[in-house]
């Protein structure tokens, strides 16, 4: 995979789900003809996610550029109790998700992970500055 695609992927999953993109051109609003058909979710824009991962490449950011990742609350953009960060975003998923946590890996539960939780990369600092 290349990584154009991996940093595609990576967005894609962080891209919120109630933020759209029109899928007409600008000008349609002054027509008075644009309806809620005419936005999808962001994150399954295929083309967008790729231009934003071409942005964000043309600025030096590869995936191994990331030195690990950190949970952070969804709410108040807050790090986790442990304030760890950890190798991958398995780890980090694991963290919640242990024996002792209370959080499920089932997207439909109403105790999955992800509906307190987002995970986060950080890059290595020669990439940040």
């Amino acid at each position: 995979m290349s990584a154009r695609d991996e940093l595609a992927e990576l967005l894609a999953g962080e891209i919120p789900s109630d933020i759209y993109a029109c899928n007409r051109v600008w000008e349609a609003w002054s027509y008075g003809t644009m309806s809620q058909d005419d936005f999808t979710p962001a994150n399954e824009e295929s083309d967008l996610v790729a231009e934003i991962a071409d942005a964000v490449l043309a600025a030096g950011y590869r995936k191994s550029d990331i030195i690990g990742y950190l949970v952070v609350g969804k709410s108040n953009d807050s790090l986790d109790w442990d304030d760890k960060m950890y190798e991958s975003e398995q780890a980090c998923i694991d963290s919640l998700c242990g024996p002792y946590q209370d959080f499920t890996r089932e997207p439909d539960s109403e105790c999955y992970w992800g509906n307190e939780y987002k995970l986060c990369p950080v890059l290595s600092p020669e990439v940040s500055e």
